[in-house]
């Protein structure tokens, strides 16, 4: 399980650090091509859709490392035993709203691919810009999961 679960975390940064730098190096290209007086549409585009899988795929991110807010006054208060009860919860609601999400949205997914639909100026299927968020969803249950069996089991089994 730790070998995957690194597998996992290796895919999820690297895919978030390349893409944030493509997406500073389009954004200065797009600057530099303004200020030249050659303004494109594209870059703008690409730039839109990178950030976005970046905010899904991010979602999975910050549960690794508990980054999400959070309220940890009432969390502090309480004994031992309330605070696993506390995070078993947050963990169940948590889940449920990204399970709704993921299967809504590969709902969506499906439906763009039907519908065949393409971006205004790259020509990018539309159902590719919106698999991130099942996808971004699906990686935050993967965490939750991880998180949950850590906080019953006690056992740590993130490399």
């Amino acid at each position: 399980m730790k070998k995957a679960i690194k597998i996992f975390n290796n895919v999820e940064e690297k895919f978030l650090a390349y893409t944030f730098i493509i997406m500073i190096v389009i954004v200065f290209t797009q600057v530099i091509f303004r200020l030249s007086g050659h303004a494109n549409s594209w870059s703008e585009e690409l730039a839109r859709y990178i950030y976005i899988w970046e905010s899904w795929v991010g979602l999975s991110y910050c549960q690794r490392y508990h980054e999400h807010i959070r309220i940890v006054a009432v969390l502090e208060a309480l004994p031992p035993l309330g605070k696993k009860i506390l995070e078993f919860i947050v963990i169940l609601l948590s889940g449920t709203v990204a399970a709704v999400l993921a299967y809504l949205g590969i709902r969506m997914v499906y439906y763009l691919y039907e519908l065949g639909t393409f971006s205004a100026y790259l020509s990018i299927p539309n159902w590719i810009i919106y698999a991130a968020l099942p996808v971004g969803c699906v990686g935050y249950i993967i965490r939750l999961l991880i998180d949950a069996y850590i906080l019953i089991t006690g056992r740590d089994v993130t490399a």
